[in-house]
């Protein structure tokens, strides 16, 4: 097997963006980009996302669980909610509609190439886990041999940045974008294989394979939502610096544009874009390739 790239979504991507958002736009532009943004918000009936209603605490006001058992009891259908029902959930949750933010951000244009990016994040990563869970597969999440610890390898540095050339390439051939891929597949779970080593005789037991699905939507809720940057997340993991007032508060507005499309596409992975992008390859890599080389030293 191939690895196609190195650089990884959260280390190397996120906190890139997390960084050289400050040279996007003056202070004074901030600020008033922010009052303009809270009056757009609340013509919505709905408050803007911050400090104090971060994206990660909204996300996870969602019926995660409940989301992932019905993706767990139907798998190889169709979901039988309706779009319209889990975009109720998420303007119940706060967030908006992605394509209001994005939209809002055509005047801005190198906030909207990025607002573009988180878009894409959200979009590629929800139809892939939901296609992973519909085939029965768990990313890796079990417990350790102290049941007290779970392990999981769902999350946003399991997730690698592809290679401008082979993104335009593929489009080029298929028509296809693609510009992130998943990895670190050696401890999936399918129900065939999955047993119970904790309750003293080793058994069969497929439950625990699907049982984790939500444990592995709410960990891709966390990283995208930005919990990093709120708190210890893994005990081995500190809490990351981030800029600070308005600038952190409008990557959450960010965020919210990612957990959307990821949320949208989880529910239904054979939805497709509702923003345009392809015309906008080379202006997103331009972007991307600007943030990795702030973390080309970090270590993932």
């Amino acid at each position: 097997m191939t690895t196609l790239a190195d650089k990884r979504l959260e280390t190397h991507f996120i906190c890139g963006a997390e960084k050289i958002i400050i040279n996007l736009i003056s202070p004074t532009q901030c600020e008033t980009l922010m009052i303009n943004l809270e009056k757009f918000y609340n013509n919505f009936g709905l408050k803007l996302p911050n400090k104090i209603n971060s994206t990660f605490k909204r996300a996870n006001e969602l019926n995660l669980y409940k989301i992932s058992e019905s993706i767990k009891n139907n798998r190889f259908e169709f979901f039988k909610r309706s779009q319209d029902n889990i975009e109720d959930e998420l303007k119940t949750a706060g967030f908006l509609n992605s394509a209001e933010i994005l939209n809002f951000f055509t005047n801005f244009p190198k906030l909207h190439i990025m607002s573009l990016i988180f878009a894409e994040i959200g979009y590629e990563i929800g139809k892939f886990l939901s296609i992973f869970h519909r085939s029965g597969n768990n990313w890796g999440t079990f417990y350790n041999d102290d049941i007290r610890l779970l392990d999981s390898n769902a999350h946003a540095d399991n997730v690698i940045i592809l290679d401008r050339k082979k993104v335009k390439e593929r489009f080029e051939k298929e028509n296809a974008i693609q510009f992130f891929s998943m990895v670190d597949f050696d401890q999936i779970v399918r129900p065939e294989i999955a047993v119970n080593v904790w309750e003293g005789k080793i058994k069969k037991e497929p439950e625990i394979c699907t049982e984790f699905f939500w444990v592995e939507l709410e960990c891709f809720c966390n990283d995208l939502g930005g919990i990093a940057t709120e708190k210890q997340f893994f005990y081995n993991i500190p809490k990351r610096n981030h800029p600070e007032g308005n600038y952190y508060n409008l990557l959450f507005v960010l965020r919210d544009v990612t957990i959307f499309e990821f949320m949208m596409s989880y529910v239904d992975p054979n939805r497709k874009r509702t923003f345009e992008i392809e015309d906008k390859i080379d202006d997103c890599y331009d972007f991307i390739e600007s943030c990795l080389d702030l973390t080309q030293d970090f270590e993932a």
